[in-house]
């Protein structure tokens, strides 16, 4: 159970790396899905709520311009995927934005169960019980 004070830090985590919250009125059609997705407006970092409580807190950042169908498709995309190799993994990540994800994630739930998925020059992966964050990577050229 996360207690209500985590629940404020998390959100100021979360506004550090996507701006201020959206308090106003929601796009149609956000009640009724069972997962949320909310993306900074870089195009870097993304977070997919994966309880009723990540649900809560993501609600807080949908932007007027999301409507039900991009938030799916987007989720759907993330979900296609694969993070599995066997060799050796060389990317590099914005500490600006994988410092606060880690923070995200420490704030509702215990270390242990945290899961770190990555491969050369993709997206990581960074997952608890309430959330999926996965954060570009910074690459050369």
């Amino acid at each position: 159970m996360v207690k209500t004070e985590d629940e404020v830090e998390i959100v100021k985590k979360i506004a550090y790396l996507f701006g201020k919250p959206n308090f106003g009125s929601k796009p149609k059609g956000i009640r009724k899905l069972k997962q949320l997705r909310i993306m900074d407006p870089a195009n870097v970092c993304m977070i997919i709520s994966k309880t009723p409580f990540g649900k809560k807190i993501l609600s807080i950042f949908v932007r007027e311009d999301d409507t039900a169908e991009k938030i799916m498709h987007d989720i759907k995309e993330m979900a296609k995927f694969k993070f599995r190799t066997k060799k050796e993994i060389k990317a590099r990540y914005s500490v600006r934005c994988l410092k606060p994800a880690l923070n995200i994630l420490e704030l509702c739930t215990d270390w242990e169960s945290v899961e770190i998925q990555m491969r050369d020059d993709f997206p990581i992966k960074l997952s608890n019980e309430h959330f999926d964050i996965i954060l570009a990577p910074i690459v050369e050229g």
